[in-house]
């Protein structure tokens, strides 16, 4: 059987529910969140009534001693990286790292992604109103459908972490936050692996617009790095 979904015109206030994204047609644009998906993952988890959080910190290594995983840890922390990894690549950009972190330890320190996880709940439950602001009036004065690329990158001895984001007219569109493949051995070297994957996402993106026919003008990859520049 299929569902018949209700026509929401651009401006009306109405809202529909597509892959548990509630699509809300505003005066200025869309706004995109998953509230309702979010309460049932907290209702499933037993943490509709937890202390909220007010921002993500990180939870120490010292959660895991070394030992065996535990088979049961491994397959409660993986349920609970799938169900936030749904938030953190449609409406949650925020927690994108977060989940990034989790994802990696479920099978080597599940206790660890544990804590993350039920961490992020809590944030989560504090936010469950933020979601993604598709305006249709942003930036205007800029031109019509500029595209806009970031890259950055988090380094630490022995390991890199990509960010990307990437805006058409100041509304974030694709946005991407993972672990680097390899050992970077500087700060320089980290930061131009992450410019590296963000113009091969940037491109496919432009790409993409393109084959629409949609016109971005000429887009525009951006970094805050001087020595990526050199480079």
């Amino acid at each position: 059987s299929i569902t018949d979904k209700p026509l929401v015109s651009f401006g009306s206030g109405g809202s529909v529910e597509y892959l548990s994204v509630t699509i809300t047609a505003q005066k200025d644009g869309l706004f995109l969140s998953q509230s309702t998906y979010l309460k049932d993952l907290l209702s499933k988890w037993s943490m509709e009534e937890c202390r909220s959080l007010g921002s993500l910190d990180d939870v120490p290594d010292t959660a895991d001693d070394g030992a065996e995983p535990d088979l049961k840890d491994v397959r409660m922390a993986q349920r609970l990286a799938g169900g936030l990894n749904w938030l953190a690549t449609r409406t949650r950009p925020d927690i994108s790292f977060y989940v990034s972190q989790l994802s990696s330890a479920a099978t080597r320190a599940p206790l660890r992604a544990i804590a993350l996880g039920k961490r992020c709940l809590r944030y989560l439950r504090g936010t469950c109103d933020h979601g993604i602001k598709l305006s249709s009036s942003s930036q205007r004065c800029q031109g019509s459908g500029r595209l806009e690329g970031f890259g950055d990158a988090s380094y630490e001895m022995g390991w890199g972490q990509t960010g990307s984001l990437i805006k058409l007219d100041g509304s974030t569109i694709c946005w991407k936050s993972t672990k680097q493949p390899q050992v970077p051995r500087s700060t320089a070297e980290s930061e131009v692996t992450a410019m590296a994957y963000t113009s091969q996402m940037f491109e496919g993106v432009a790409c993409l617009f393109h084959s629409m026919r949609i016109d971005v003008g000429s887009p525009v990859l951006l970094c805050g790095n001087r020595a990526v520049f050199h480079i």
